[in-house]
């Protein structure tokens, strides 16, 4: 299975649609803050380019950034329905050709944003608690503690918690974004096995200068690693 990675694409989607539409995948996965401040004026034309295409499967999360549409569910699911061909993942997962993904918005609170919980929380660490233990694919919109995660400042904003349970579940392959400076990056840790990858789109200036990422997922052996053509 050839899994397509992209996110933080804050509204510049149309401007990197050549670039996406390149890859020949069986899923694209959108790990989040595709817009700036989730109004239904941001959402729907996003919707519309990413339900329309080329890619058997379509998975979307929401980031921080979905601001206006974690206030306002009812007006997101509204929008959500008039694109069947689209699976949201909030805490939810799916199974496409007996591959488990699982996906979440959730990311460690710093400001006024959407679908954060305080660090170190009982309230984190229930989220993460019921990630299966047999995922394949584990989407979320943020990192793990200390895995492509570090700011400008190279203090590292990933989650403690998130880090402990991808510890324990060992999935093929974590997908995430939220830290544009890592974007477009994977990276294995050996000792978990896990092929990490920040598919951020955008940089720190909010420019969509980073590719997509290709994931190659055997399914017999369930390991994933880096495509080595689109």
């Amino acid at each position: 299975m050839r899994i397509l990675a992209i996110s933080d694409t804050h509204c510049q989607h149309l401007n990197i649609h050549d670039r996406v539409t390149k890859y020949k995948a069986d899923v694209i996965i959108h790990t989040g803050d595709y817009t700036y401040t989730g109004t239904p004026r941001e959402v729907h034309p996003f919707l519309e380019w990413f339900g329309s295409l080329p890619f058997k499967h379509k998975i979307l999360l929401n980031g921080n950034h979905e601001l206006y549409m974690y206030k306002e569910p009812a007006v997101f699911r509204s929008l959500l329905a008039e694109y069947p061909m689209i699976t949201y993942l909030e805490n939810s997962g799916t199974t496409i050709n007996g591959v488990k993904f699982w996906g979440s918005p959730i990311t460690p609170t710093f400001g006024d944003w959407a679908w954060m919980l305080p660090r170190e929380s009982k309230e984190i660490s229930s989220v993460w608690a019921s990630v299966p233990d047999d995922v394949d694919i584990l989407a979320t919109h943020g990192p793990a503690f200390g895995i492509l995660d570090q700011n400008l400042q190279s203090i590292p904003c990933g989650c403690r918690q998130l880090l402990t349970r991808v510890v324990e579940v060992k999935p093929a392959c974590h997908i995430f974004g939220h830290i544009h400076l890592q974007g477009a990056k994977a990276l294995r840790v050996d000792d978990i096995k896990t092929l990490f990858v920040n598919a951020s789109t955008c940089t720190e200036a909010y420019k969509p200068k980073n590719p997509p990422v290709l994931i190659e997922l055997d399914e017999q052996t369930r390991t994933a690693a880096i495509a080595g053509r689109p």
